[in-house]
C-alpha cells in the first residue's frame, strides 16, 4: 500500500488552536480581560487557559511570556486544553530543542489524562523517534489508547504500523481492519487505503465494486486522486456501470485540483459527451459534495 504517516495531528491542532486564540484576541474587551485576569489569579484553570491563549498572540515578548506562564498554570492543574495548546505552541519547527522537549512533556501528560488527540501525537513521536527514543511498542500502545476512544487518526496510524511492518511483522489483514474502522469514521486517507486494498486484493478479497464505493466516498470528500480513480472507473466501467458524463465531471474536478492525468483523460472523454449531459453530471457532483458537508 502507498502509505503516508507523520506528525500531522499536532499541526492541525495548532492551526485550530491558534485560530481560536486569534478570534479571542479580537473579541475581548478591556472589561473582559480584567475579569479573566481576576479569575486567573483566583486559580481558575479555564480562565488561565483563555488568558494565556490571548496573551501569546500579542506582539510583545513580555505578553507571550506572561501568556505561557498562565497556560502552564492551567496545564499544571491537569486542564487538558491548556496542555494540548502548549504542546502545539511549543512544538512549532522554529522553536528550540528544549521547547520541543517541553512540548512532548505536555503532550504526554495530556495523553496520560486520556486526550485521544495527544495520544496520537505521542504515538507519532515514539514511532518516528521525535523527542522520544524510537519505540514501536510504545507507539502501538498510544495508538491503541486513541483507537479505543474511536479516534480516526489513531485507527489510521495503527493501520499504518501493521501495513508498514516497521520492526514488527507485517499484518495486512489487521491493517485492513483498522483502515476500515478509520474509513467508516470519514477519514479520507483511510478510505483511499480501503479502496486500494479492495482494488488490488491486499489484506482482503479483491472486490472492484467495493473499491469503487470507497474511492467514491473519498472523491466526494474532494480527494483529487480518488476523483481521478472514480472518473476512470466510470469511463471504463470498472466496478460500476460505464457513465461517461459523470466520468468527465469527476476528472474535471480532479484536474482543477492539479491532477495532470485527470486533465489528459477528461479531454479524451469529453469529446464523446453532450454538453447538456455534462452539465447535469457536474451538478450531480456539486450536490453530492455539498450534501456531504451539510
Amino acid at each position: 500500500m502507498n502509505l503516508k504517516h507523520g506528525l500531522i495531528t499536532g499541526l492541525i491542532l495548532l492551526s485550530q488552536s491558534l485560530s481560536c486564540a486569534a478570534q479571542l484576541q479580537n473579541s475581548l474587551s478591556h472589561t473582559e480581560l480584567n475579569l479573566l485576569s481576576e479569575k486567573s489569579q483566583q486559580g481558575i484553570a479555564k480562565s488561565q487557559y483563555e488568558l494565556g491563549k490571548h496573551l501569546v498572540q500579542l506582539d510583545s515578548t513580555h505578553n507571550k511570556k506572561q501568556g505561557l506562564k498562565w497556560l502552564e498554570c492551567a496545564a499544571a492543574q491537569e486542564y487538558i486544553p491548556a496542555q494540548e495548546f502548549l504542546g502545539n505552541f511549543l512544538s512549532q519547527p522554529k522553536n528550540t530543542a528544549k521547547e520541543q522537549q517541553e512540548a512532548a512533556k505536555w503532550f504526554l501528560r495530556a495523553a496520560r489524562l486520556g486526550s485521544s488527540t495527544a495520544q496520537v501525537v505521542v504515538g507519532d513521536m515514539y514511532y518516528h523517534g521525535h523527542n522520544f527514543s524510537e519505540n514501536i511498542t510504545q507507539a502501538i500502545y498510544w495508538y491503541e489508547q486513541a483507537s479505543l476512544q474511536d479516534n480516526a487518526n489513531g485507527l489510521y496510524a495503527l493501520a499504518n504500523v501493521y501495513a508498514q511492518g516497521k520492526k514488527i511483522s507485517k499484518n495486512l489483514n489487521k491493517a485492513f481492519q483498522y483502515y476500515s474502522m478509520a474509513a467508516n469514521k470519514n477519514h479520507t486517507d483511510a478510505q483511499m487505503q480501503v479502496a486500494y486494498a479492495y482494488e488490488k486484493g491486499i489484506g482482503v478479497r479483491q472486490d472492484l465494486k467495493q473499491a469503487f464505493k470507497w474511492y467514491e466516498k473519498a472523491a466526494i470528500a474532494q480527494h483529487p486522486r480518488a476523483q481521478y480513480k472514480v472518473g476512470l472507473a466510470l469511463a471504463k466501467g470498472i466496478g460500476v456501470r460505464k457513465d461517461l458524463p459523470h466520468a468527465v465531471a469527476w476528472l474535471e474536478s480532479s484536474a482543477q485540483q492539479g491532477s495532470k492525468l485527470s486533465h489528459i483523460y477528461q479531454k479524451k472523454y469529453k469529446r464523446k459527451v453532450h454538453d447538456d449531459e455534462l452539465t447535469i453530471a457536474r451538478q450531480d457532483i456539486t450536490d453530492s459534495i455539498s450534501d456531504s458537508m451539510s
